[in-house]
């Protein structure tokens, strides 16, 4: 399943607000919009852009005015293809001439290249100079030419509207399970901790990782990974701590808080996982103490893969350090590999850190490993995903 939302709708929105710009000024407008108006919604997708405290009066006049149903800009453009509007409306189509004094409003339909009613384009008109049929005529001109953008910007929606409606199918019908993999002590043979992850049904049709970025696109991605999280702290499993996977756009909401309060006294940890660069280490760090105060610890996921830094352990300071299997994967091979984990692990054995290997599945990583120190080791060598596991001397 597709789950992309095309980016190509955030150009077409730059390119509209130009346009409205110019005819703004050609027209003598205070303000153009195009507003989506059909199935009884009433946003703003694009509207003349300006600067200034009079600008903003005049923006958020647009903004306020296309949201109500008696909007003058609408109900022109009703006035004008009532056909068009019929069930847009909870009644008739509000007469407001008599209440539009100077400036005027002007509003002409928009439709999308198949016919159907896409919304209103139009505004409030500061000067005269053009008959009001004259201006109306303008509009429609306009409104003709931008019928490709708003095909695109329609088929985003759509697309939008489809991934969210699949989210919640997904986060409704629970229609996924956590699996526990094991971190183990290779020295000893315990299990220091679990890793929750998320399997989804076979009839989803996407992967864990597609699924999460598809809902972080429309909105969900915070109640998605809550979600997952949920299910790993509600599933049977061995007593001992167990790790979430968190993004920070996460860990940085009311929703985490009321989930930290959820989790009393169990042993967690969270594990960091990254959709985008961290946009605020601050305000990141402000949530770490605050689950630390808590008894959550932090671990730093997949380092040495994407938007992963060194600014991460420093400012972070995380408890646990697991290193990503792109740099694991040649420890038994390559001495630069094995010269950089050195170097991890004796960052972290003088700061407290604990650090973790990923990515094991084979014995000559274990003991090339084991040759430099590192005792903690993650993998399918050491500990295939299930349902349920064990810790202690699993």
């Amino acid at each position: 399943m597709n789950l992309a939302v095309s980016p190509i709708a955030d150009s077409v929105r730059v390119q509209l607000d130009l346009h409205l710009d110019r005819m703004r000024e050609s027209l003598g407008f205070n303000h153009v919009f195009v507003a989506r108006v059909a199935g009884g919604e009433r946003r703003v997708e694009a509207l003349s852009p300006g600067s200034g405290p009079e600008w903003d009066v005049l923006r958020a006049e647009a903004l306020t005015l296309c949201r109500v149903d008696d909007c003058p800009v609408t109900c022109a453009a009703a006035r004008l293809a009532p056909g068009l509007f019929a069930g847009q409306f909870a009644g008739p189509v509000p007469d407001t001439t008599a209440r539009e004094a100077t400036p005027a409003a002007f509003g002409v339909p928009v439709l999308l290249s198949n016919g159907a009613l896409y919304g209103v384009l139009g505004g409030r008109r500061k000067r005269g100079g053009l008959s009001g049929f004259d201006v109306a005529a303008k509009l429609a001109d306009f409104a003709l030419l931008i019928t490709v953008g708003l095909d695109l910007l329609h088929a985003e929606e759509t697309a939008r509207q489809k991934t969210r409606g699949m989210v919640q199918d997904v986060i409704r019908g629970r229609r996924f399970h956590p699996v526990f993999q094991p971190v183990r002590d290779v020295e000893t043979g315990d299990v220091i901790y679990a890793e929750g992850l998320t399997r989804l049904e076979e009839a989803v049709g996407s992967g864990i990782a597609g699924l999460l970025t598809a809902a972080h696109g429309v909105g969900l991605g915070v109640d998605l990974e809550l979600a997952f999280a949920r299910a790993v702290l509600a599933a049977p499993r061995a007593p001992g701590p167990v790790a979430v996977n968190l993004s920070e756009a996460t860990l940085r909401t009311r929703a985490f808080d009321a989930f930290l309060m959820e989790v009393g006294a169990q042993p967690l940890i969270v594990e960091l996982t990254e959709h985008a660069p961290v946009s605020d280490y601050s305000a990141l760090s402000r949530v770490v103490n605050r689950m630390r105060k808590r008894g959550v610890k932090l671990a730093i996921d997949d380092a040495g893969a994407g938007f992963t830094s060194l600014r991460h352990i420093i400012d972070l300071k995380p408890d646990i350090l697991k290193i990503d299997a792109s740099l694991s994967a040649r420890i038994d091979v390559d001495g630069d590999a094995v010269a950089l984990i050195q170097f991890l692990q004796n960052y972290c054995d003088e700061t407290g850190t604990l650090l973790v290997i990923e990515g094991i599945e084979r014995e000559d990583q274990v003991d090339a490993l084991r040759g430099i120190g590192v005792r903690y080791l993650q993998g399918y060598h050491v500990g295939l995903p299930e349902r349920q596991t064990g810790l202690a001397g699993e």
